[in-house]
């Protein structure tokens, strides 16, 4: 039947008002009003309009036919899909949610084109493991930023679409065929995927009828930050900033990054990453790490595989590799990379290991480079470089065949070497700025090479010049 109200419904005092079969309310009403806040509206009604579109709800507000229903417009304090079935929101306007929004029963919410979700709240939650928010929306905003999806969110299209940052406990899915058109990431977003699942295709993926367009992911970062293993989306998409994070193995093919691939927390991934030319690798507050145990670049890497800057964050790394021949992978850190140590960060060589460093070395906010008793220090290569603060009880060999490197903070030793291995170049030059002060403990041999102490002092010996 038909209910005509003029006035307001309200509902009080923890009760339900049920529509059912193909009962509809209609009425000149603006306001359902509950004085506790704690009373639900069950519409189990499939007509076709079982409640005017753009009313205010002060209470729950239930859609739980046994079957498809459509979900009018409207400003819901929160929101329950359940019963069974598709509930399509409708699509001559949105609605607003001030509370939760709740899939449950394995249910699908799908949102079309014009149904935008508004509002301030911040969850997407679910009884089951299985129940699905659908967007077909191409609105550039059909969900809030931020939200935490405890239901399965697709994707799904033939056309552009933007995809939202949000925290997500369950499936992130990609679908439709879309030919050639793009998925498009959110400038700045943070994805983060939490699920954990280890098998392809993972806790974020994209269907097999995807076609060629690709997930835009502009300035944005994806966060697999389960606590477990992970299995990693590589198709059709190339990182800008990508997080391992929390704990597990993140594993899949190689990761494409073009911005930062940082490693956190106990995260760990067996599986290289193929950096664009601006990508770099991040070590962050992920506590003390063996070299092995780290996803460090690997000397078979083609040259733009491996990353432009590797950064130690509040991190300790051991460097393990037994000492050989730096082409006797792996038994040397051959650093063709930029490396920067910040924010109390330690990397240290041990015994009987070894570093070459062919380009800029930093040290920022009580980062350090060590190096134990009988371990190798190279400060290699041609290029200009820059060169930060080293203390090691072992070696420090400088030993470039061309080039300038400026030295910028305080190198501590306790054998320096300055020579030229190739023995057909005329050996590098090492300038010493400010105040930087080399000490050594051992012994020193200056073979070939420019030393230019300038203002600093070292420890035993003085200023030399070998050609």
């Amino acid at each position: 039947g038909t209910a005509n109200i003029a006035g307001s419904l309200t509902i009080n005092n923890n009760a339900t008002f049920a529509t059912t079969n193909t009962a509809t309310l209609i009425g000149a009403f603006t306001t359902f009003t509950d004085n506790a806040l704690t009373s639900i509206l069950r519409i189990g009604s499939i007509a076709a309009t079982p409640v005017p579109a753009g009313k205010i709800y002060a209470f729950s507000v239930s859609y739980n036919a046994g079957g498809n229903q459509t979900v009018f417009p409207g400003t819901y304090s929160n929101l329950i899909i359940e019963g069974s079935g598709t509930k399509t929101h409708d699509a001559s306007a949105g609605s607003s949610i001030s509370g939760i929004l709740t899939i449950n029963d394995n249910c699908t919410f799908s949102l079309p084109t014009g149904a935008n979700l508004t509002g301030s709240f911040t969850n997407v939650n679910s009884n089951t493991a299985n129940s699905t928010l659908f967007i077909t929306n191409t609105s550039p905003t059909p969900v809030p930023a931020g939200l935490i999806y405890n239901s399965i969110v697709e994707y799904n299209g033939s056309s552009l679409q933007t995809m939202i940052p949000g925290t997500f406990n369950q499936t992130l899915r990609l679908s439709g065929s879309r030919g050639a058109n793009n998925v498009n990431c959110v400038p700045l977003g943070i994805y983060n995927i939490t699920m954990v699942n280890p098998s392809n295709p993972g806790p974020f993926n994209n269907a097999s009828s995807w076609g060629t367009g690709s997930i835009i992911t502009n300035t944005s970062t994806f966060n697999y930050s389960g606590a477990g293993a992970q299995f990693i989306q590589v198709n059709n998409i190339v990182y800008n900033n990508l997080t391992f994070s929390n704990s597990g193995n993140k594993t899949g093919a190689t990761f494409p990054v073009r911005g930062v691939l940082s490693v956190e927390g106990a995260a760990i991934t067996d599986t290289p990453a193929s950096y664009q030319t601006t990508g770099s690798l991040q070590y962050k507050n992920a506590g003390t790490r063996n070299r092995m145990d780290t996803p460090w670049p690997r000397e078979s890497q083609a040259p733009l595989t491996n990353p432009i800057n590797i950064i130690i964050d509040n991190t300790t790394i051991n460097i393990t590799d037994l000492k050989t021949a730096p082409v006797a992978f792996p038994g040397t850190r051959l650093l063709t990379t930029n490396l920067e140590i910040k924010n109390n960060g330690l990397l240290d060589v041990n015994t009987n290991c070894r570093l070459d460093l062919f380009r800029n070395f930093l040290v920022n906010s009580g980062g350090q480079l060590t190096g134990q008793l009988g371990s190798l220090i190279h400060i290699s290569g041609g290029d200009p470089q820059s060169i930060g603060a080293i203390t090691t009880l072992g070696e420090l060999n400088y030993d470039k065949t061309i080039g300038t490197a400026t030295i910028t903070g305080n190198q501590n030793a306790g054998i320096m070497r300055m020579w030229d291995p190739s023995g057909s170049g005329t050996g590098g030059t090492y300038n010493y700025t400010g105040t930087s002060v080399a000490t050594v403990t051992g012994s020193t041999s200056l073979e070939k090479g420019t030393l230019c102490l300038n203002s600093a002092n070292l420890t035993p010996v003085k200023t030399h010049n070998f050609g």
